[in-house]
């Protein structure tokens, strides 16, 4: 329910996040007001969880959509985020 982070590609960030249920959630805005249709995903992050969401976009007919894709190579996502500028979350999290 809070907004942690505005990206411009490329660029990531990292939220720290309790463990439990939680909700991830993506949304843009654009000139124009062609906006594209939010992205979601639920997540049940456990103690010692590292996940990675690829943020995209998937082309529509009439309206684009977001789309957060989980990773499966934690590792080798990490290594590819390295190279990228990191981006501080607005607020607090855990």
């Amino acid at each position: 329910g809070h907004d942690v982070a505005q990206l411009k590609s490329p660029a990531s960030t990292r939220i720290v996040v309790a463990p439990g249920a939680h909700a991830l959630g993506a949304s843009m805005k654009v000139a124009g007001g062609l906006d594209p249709n939010s992205g979601a995903a639920a997540i049940d992050v456990k103690a010692g969880d590292t996940l990675v969401f690829r943020l995209s976009m998937k082309m529509g007919a009439l309206k684009n959509t977001l789309v957060l894709d989980r990773q499966a190579d934690v590792a080798g996502s990490l290594q590819r985020l390295a190279k990228t500028s990191m981006v501080h979350p607005l607020i607090p999290t855990v």
